[in-house]
């Protein structure tokens, strides 16, 4: 497994399924360093999605250490400054930034050139077998592309992965419901933060955040992250042709904020299952990003979860082309790598801990609502949850660790 530049031999030495975020900056970095690479993916065209990523100065510190920070700053609008409102009054506001992106040009910018430096295929993946250590991936044409080692990087797939032979488990059925659309409000001056995030301290409400974003030239973006059931009434409303007033009577200082508005697309709804797949190692493959795990869309987890696991491959790489083999044992120190089950784990963990603190009406998650961000969470973890526990008398030999 080699480097070996500009060969023209159609044995991989990686085959990247999938050319999202995670897909396309893999395939970038790994091409950068002199690995033949091939893309499979099934849509040549990015689809088209209203969602707005907000990439963290974590996500950006990546980029920039991966090499991809150039290539994705056509897509970047910067992040001056958000305004944080709880039960309609406006709380804090601060420079949250650096950038935030629209998924659909963060995509494209990604794959932009990168059919220069690696084989695009523009076809779905139907099957991986293997032939000693050659993997061949069969493709939906009945194409065949073989390579050393393949990465799975196709999202998470609704959770099925019969077709690797892999099994998934569900870390939360219906986690979340996510809706996007674009608006423009009747007084543009009123839009006086890059973004505006709406939360509440109501668990009847049902909903995380409402974050608008502004995308310039009077669009506003909206991602309204709710911990609704699919047969809720408030998302057949969502889904109706005028979301307004369900928007209006469940998000408090909507309509006193940022005054009139109107929709001015579709509102696409995108449901989120946390899941986590198994069989990776067993099976030779390599799964990245949310293939790996699932978690929530907010606060580029995604992101910074799927770059880092770009960062510890790449780090991989050059040992597992030292030692010529890519079975369980050499890819036992990606999945079982201490960086990436540390970030792996704080971002499953903040995912459930921000579904808990939206919905759940115990003690502890209601007094957490009503603190929001004004103590750290080392402060909170260290002296509020014992206190509030022992004052209550609610101590249980049997809590999760996932709460923290």
């Amino acid at each position: 497994m080699a480097p070996s530049g500009n060969s023209q031999s159609h044995l991989y030495d990686v085959i990247v399924v999938g050319a999202g975020p995670v897909g396309a900056a893999l395939a970038w970095k790994l091409a950068g360093d002199g690995y033949r690479v091939c893309v499979c993916e099934e849509y040549e065209e990015v689809p088209t999605t209203l969602r707005t990523e907000h990439l963290s100065h974590q996500a950006i510190s990546l980029a920039r250490e991966l090499g991809l920070f150039e290539r994705i700053r056509p897509a970047l609008i910067p992040l001056d400054s958000t305004a944080h409102l709880r039960n309609g009054h406006l709380v804090r506001a601060n420079a949250d930034g650096p950038y935030l992106a629209p998924y659909d040009q963060l995509v494209r910018s990604l794959r932009q050139g990168l059919g220069k430096v690696t084989t695009m295929v523009w076809d779905s993946a139907v099957e991986v077998s293997a032939q000693g250590r050659v993997k061949n991936v069969r493709l939906k044409s009945g194409r065949v592309v073989c390579g050393w080692m393949v990465v799975i990087a196709s999202g998470a797939n609704g959770g099925n992965f019969d077709w690797l032979g892999l099994t998934t488990s569900s870390l939360c059925r219906d986690y979340s419901l996510t809706f996007s659309w674009d608006m423009e409000l009747e007084d543009p001056e009123r839009m006086t933060h890059s973004s505006i995030v709406f939360r509440t301290t109501h668990t009847s409400h049902g909903y995380g955040t409402l974050k608008l974003f502004d995308c310039g030239a009077a669009r506003i973006r909206a991602n309204f992250l709710t911990y609704w059931n699919p047969g809720d009434r408030r998302h057949q409303a969502m889904m109706s042709e005028d979301p307004t007033a369900i928007l209006n009577r469940t998000v408090e200082g909507l309509l006193p904020y940022v005054g009139p508005f109107r929709i001015t697309s579709p509102v696409e709804e995108t449901p989120t299952h946390l899941t986590r797949a198994h069989g990776g190692e067993e099976a030779g493959l390599v799964l990245a990003g949310d293939a790996s795990n699932q978690v929530a869309p907010s606060a580029s987890l995604g992101l910074r979860k799927g770059w880092h696991d770009v960062r510890i491959l790449s780090e991989l790489m050059p040992r597992w082309e030292r030692e010529s083999r890519s079975g369980q044992e050499s890819l036992s120190l990606y999945y079982f790598h201490p960086a990436k089950n540390g970030v792996d784990g704080e971002a499953l963990a903040r995912s459930l801990r921000e579904r808990k603190i939206a919905i759940d009406w115990r003690p502890e998650w209601a007094t957490r609502r009503l603190i929001g961000n004004h103590i750290p969470d080392w402060l909170e973890s260290a002296v509020v949850k014992p206190a509030l526990y022992q004052s209550l008398n609610l101590i249980r030999g049997d809590r999760s660790g996932l709460d923290s």
